[in-house]
């Protein structure tokens, strides 16, 4: 039985992806377009439609921190800061990073979703309007 697969080999094991089945087979077009998914990207590619919200990953930390907001992106405009760990994102718990990114791709350029952060010892919940990775 496959329970996932391998979407990003790297010569360090560290830097190695899998994905669910399901979310690779939900997305199965965008695979065999070659969409680039890192989904916190800043720059523009030529995948038109893609929701963006704007964030990177913290390099060393537990649970959702963010480690870059991106000037100018949907991010920043909402409030977001470095150093924010999300809580929940458009009503969706998570526990990593790596959860963000499927939730922002089942989304559409114009959404609006909430996500609930913890800031040093405050809860506060932001409502961002995504935006579109485009050229």
């Amino acid at each position: 039985e496959v329970i996932g697969i391998g979407s990003r080999a790297s010569g360090s094991t560290r830097q190695n992806i899998s994905v669910p089945v399901n979310e690779f087979t939900e997305a199965w077009d965008r695979h065999l377009a070659g969409t680039d998914w890192s989904g916190c990207r800043h720059d523009k590619t030529e995948d038109h439609g893609q929701a963006y919200l704007g964030i990177g990953p913290a390099r060393k930390s537990v649970g959702a921190e963010i480690g870059k907001v991106y000037p100018d992106s949907p991010a920043e405009k909402a409030g977001l800061r470095t150093g924010d760990v999300v809580i929940t994102i458009a009503g969706v718990r998570v526990a990593s990073y790596r959860e963000i990114l499927p939730v922002i791709f089942r989304k559409q350029p114009g959404d609006k979703l909430d996500i609930c952060i913890q800031r040093d010892a405050t809860a506060l919940t932001l409502n961002v309007a995504l935006g579109e990775v485009s050229q």
